[in-house]
């Protein structure tokens, strides 16, 4: 069964930019005859607010009416999944798959500004120190990626318990922003290396992380600001609240989304629907 998902992060009030992957998102689902759930990414405890919550809500009223109600009471929240995370954790540990690094993000741009101008990934510092896994305030990084799997806090990271949500939740296609690209090559190394068939040891009740390798993930134009940037909640892109509050309709944001996949201002869901349905062989 063809199954997507929204996953909105509470940590600010949306923007046109989430509005747009959330129709296109929707509209994908309505083009495959798929199931769609939300997922909200809560695990940043510091930055979540009600009234953030409540804007998703609002959000998906206003933009998917016949969609919402159903979208928000089967909501799956990070936040009541860290004892799954803290499993896979346990169990990369168990299988020796993980080293403790003590590099900050200073420490990572020096090395790079010193050697290799292109190097874009983690250059291996702390791979071979042996640092104690039980160290405070030291993230946990794959050996064979680097990729950070557990954050400086204790707690999982984005990259790690995303993927962890995507294969639980059974998602076939993914619709995410161009800026995303390189998480979901991040996430399809992370889902090679955490396949059940290449483990030593494999819990109980290990994730299926080889079903994300099969996963069709398109990554759609993003919406920019008047400079050409790339619209964000921390640079303190125009809200969805605020355009409400101003009588915009979401017409708005169908215009938008026909615009992003090439298909002209269009007006109605059904259209965005169906100029998916027609492109779909070309877009994955």
């Amino acid at each position: 069964m063809p199954t997507l998902r929204l996953a909105p992060t509470p940590s600010g009030y949306l923007h046109l930019g989430n509005a747009v992957n959330f129709v296109l998102t929707a509209a994908m689902a309505a083009a495959l005859d798929a199931t769609l759930f939300l997922r909200v990414d809560d695990l940043d405890a510091g930055r979540v607010r009600g009234e953030y919550l409540g804007d998703i809500a609002e959000t998906l009223r206003w933009l998917l009416p016949t969609r919402a109600d159903a979208l928000l009471n089967g909501a799956v929240y990070q936040s009541t999944r860290v004892d799954r995370y803290g499993g896979v954790l346990a169990g990369l540990r168990q299988n020796g798959l993980v080293f403790a690094c003590t590099c900050s993000r200073k420490d990572l741009a020096a090395i790079r500004s010193a050697g290799d101008a292109d190097v874009n990934h983690y250059p291996g510092t702390c791979a071979k120190r042996a640092i104690d896994l039980d160290t405070e305030r030291v993230v946990w990084r794959m050996y064979d990626s680097g990729i950070v799997v557990r954050q400086r806090d204790g707690w999982p990271s984005y990259q790690l318990a995303s993927l962890t949500d995507d294969v639980d939740l059974g998602v076939t296609h993914l619709v995410r922003g161009e800026d995303l690209r390189a998480s979901t090559a991040m996430q399809r190394v992370l889902a090679k290396a955490l396949s059940a068939d290449v483990l030593t040891i494999v819990p109980n009740g290990w994730p299926k992380y080889g079903h994300f390798l099969d996963v069709r993930a398109w990554h759609h134009a993003l919406i920019t600001d008047g400079a050409g940037r790339k619209l964000s909640k921390s640079a303190g892109a125009e809200s969805l609240r605020a355009l409400r509050a101003a009588g915009a309709g979401p017409s708005l944001v169908k215009a938008k989304a026909g615009e992003a996949i090439g298909g002209g201002a269009v007006t109605r869901f059904a259209e965005l629907t169906s100029l998916l349905k027609s492109r779909i062989p070309a877009i994955w």
